[in-house]
């Protein structure tokens, strides 16, 4: 609840507006019904009516005390068809005005609401787990921080407006009635509960859809988000049909839910009128057969009729806002787990190089590992030793294991089993890594190879221009009319696939870390360019007292490697230079079925 509690108690003044306006509405309401109250008593002939009005006998006889500071008002009695509505229409006016206040407060708060858990649920979203993260898609994510944020800054406005504002008329009603002519209070005050009773049990009905509607949007907003990833495959297969019956599934999927929900709300406001009609039918009854007793006059049967029919709203906002609570809640629900996740200050993220004591090892050195996801083993490997400055290709078949173990070193995916000198966390910290995703975002060029890099990391010109040389695009960016300062745009990017895999490269070995992870990374660049690409990451990791490690499909190139990793049914197979690893026979048969050709 602080969370949610926190940023409102920031508003002191938007706060105070609306407890301000909630005051002068129940004011102006219960202005209204000790008005209506006095001139139907004037109107029946309950008071002296020679001569003129006095406004201060229009209000009930008990109640002038309170208003004896009043200034002596009076009008002549023809003036009365006049005075009544005018009354009445001030009130409206105090009332209108007060609910003008109310509703720019509460929208206020609302709004500082779910900007504040936006960003709480983003940061909380990117300091989950590698593996958690990929279990839902990207517009189920996207449905979190958005659809569930925009249903609870909706769902707070409304039960603002129903609870408090509704709350607040309905608290006034039943006083200034009770005040008034106590019976009839008692009677409105025994109907409200029953009314909003009869809401709650429906809205507990249907709160097991609301979580369903969420789910049903994450899905949705998935089906066409993939589109764009998929898009260039489904035109060259002809798959147009295929997308759009799997997104008719989806969208009728949640077209059923709501339709089952809207049945469930539709019966109910009948019902409720139902209701109100047999509770009037027993009011009329009791008034016509004398059982209330000769104090419901005639002024006081109009005044319950107009408190009645100035709570009837109110109640039903009340009753609906407090059926919708279970709904809320089951539709808010994993944006809760996520938020309560953050406020008991889970952190899944690995810290920064200075917060891990600076990633002060050098080489890499692990006695035993294990690594996988959901518990499953998916790589295994033991002694894995590599000294400062020397560089590893990791090969093997699809699946064995290879980037199961980058994502690990990166600490993307906690060990299953770890144990050398250096700890998972302190070495993972120390690790840059450049995956077979790679991604730039709507910024300068500049902007995303400084990406992540605190103010005490930011590159020198020599070093930025010496990553663009490693990756042999130093003459392009040199090349383009903005040089560094060019934009790059995320979609319908303006830089080929190969400019966007060196672009990444040289952002991963930018950072001054002393393991440099490289999965696939030059999958898109042709064979001549990946060569020397090669040739100068080996040479870089050599003379920077780098640790390289780079899972590649490409095996032309294995020779320029210190060493060369064989990965296999989840575990390190075979390791050394290639030259002598071709003298092993699965390894040589490896090399020929990968079209090697050795």
């Amino acid at each position: 609840m602080s969370l949610i509690l926190k940023p409102l108690l920031r508003q002191r003044r938007s706060i105070a507006r609306v407890i301000l306006a909630l005051v002068v509405m129940s004011a102006a309401q219960s202005l209204v019904l000790f008005t209506i109250k006095g001139l139907l008593g004037l109107l029946f002939g309950t008071a002296d009516l020679t001569g003129d009005l006095v406004v201060n006998d229009m209000i009930p006889a008990a109640a002038r005390d309170y208003t004896a500071w009043l200034p002596r008002l009076a009008f002549a009695r023809s003036l009365l068809p006049v005075v009544v509505p005018g009354a009445i229409v001030v009130a409206g006016l105090l009332n209108a005005f007060a609910g003008y206040v109310y509703d720019l407060g509460q929208m206020q708060l609302a709004l500082t609401l779910s900007r504040e858990l936006r960003g709480r649920l983003f940061r909380g979203i990117v300091r989950l787990p590698y593996a958690e993260i990929r279990l839902r898609a990207v517009g189920e994510w996207m449905s979190v921080v958005m659809n569930d944020v925009m249903f609870l800054q909706s769902r707070f406005s409304d039960s603002v407006g129903g609870i408090l504002k509704g709350g607040a008329s309905v608290a006034a009603g039943l006083l200034t009635m009770l005040y008034i002519h106590w019976p009839t209070g008692l009677t409105l005050l025994a109907v409200s509960p029953l009314i909003a009773w009869g809401m709650g049990r429906t809205g507990r009905r249907i709160s097991r859809f609301a979580e369903a509607y969420q789910r049903e949007l994450g899905r949705l907003a998935a089906a066409i988000l993939d589109l764009r990833n998929r898009f260039d495959f489904i035109r060259a297969q002809g798959g147009e049909a295929r997308e759009a019956e799997h997104f008719g599934q989806v969208n009728a999927a949640y077209y059923k839910m709501v339709r089952r929900s809207i049945m469930v709300r539709s019966a109910f406001a009948p019902t409720m009128e139902l209701l109100g009609y047999g509770l009037f039918s027993l009011l009329v009854l009791g008034v016509a057969s004398g059982r209330w007793g000769p104090e419901m006059t005639p002024g006081v049967m109009m005044v319950f009729f107009a408190a009645l029919g100035m709570l009837m709203k109110p109640l039903r906002d009340i009753g609906e806002q407090v059926s919708r609570f279970e709904e809320t809640r089951g539709a808010f629900r994993a944006s809760l787990v996520l938020l309560a996740r953050l406020e008991a200050g889970d952190r899944a993220a690995i810290p920064s190089p200075a917060a891990a004591g600076g990633a002060t090892f050098r080489g890499l050195e692990i006695a035993r590992l294990e690594a996988g996801v959901g518990g499953a083993v998916r790589f295994r490997a033991s002694d894995l030793r590599v000294a400062p400055g020397r560089a590893v290709a990791i090969v093997g078949p699809s699946g064995a294991g290879k980037s199961t173990l980058l994502k690990t070193l990166a600490g993307l995916i906690p060990p299953l089993a770890w144990d050398g000198p250096h700890g998972w966390r302190e070495t993972a910290a120390g690790s840059s890594m450049v995956s077979q995703e790679p991604f730039l975002f709507d910024d300068t060029l500049d902007a995303n190879l400084r990406y992540g890099l605190a103010a005490a990391e930011q590159p020198s010109a020599p070093a930025l221009a010496a990553a663009l040389a490693t990756v042999n695009v130093a003459a392009e960016v040199a090349a383009l009319p903005a040089g560094l300062a060019t934009p790059i745009r995320a979609i319908g990017s303006n830089v080929s696939g190969g400019q966007l895999q060196r672009f990444c490269i040289a952002r991963g070995i930018l950072r001054e870390r002393p393991l440099w992870l490289l999965d696939e990374a030059t999958s898109a660049i042709d064979p001549k360019s990946e060569r020397e690409i090669t040739l100068r990451l080996v040479a870089a990791a050599r003379a920077q007292g780098k640790v390289l490690l780079a899972v590649t499909h490409r095996l032309q190139f294995l020779g320029e490697y210190d060493e060369v990793w064989f990965v296999e049914d989840g575990a390190l197979q075979l390791r050394g230079p290639h030259a002598e690893l071709l003298e092993v026979p699965r390894y040589r048969r490896y090399c020929a079925e990968a079209g090697e050709g050795a």
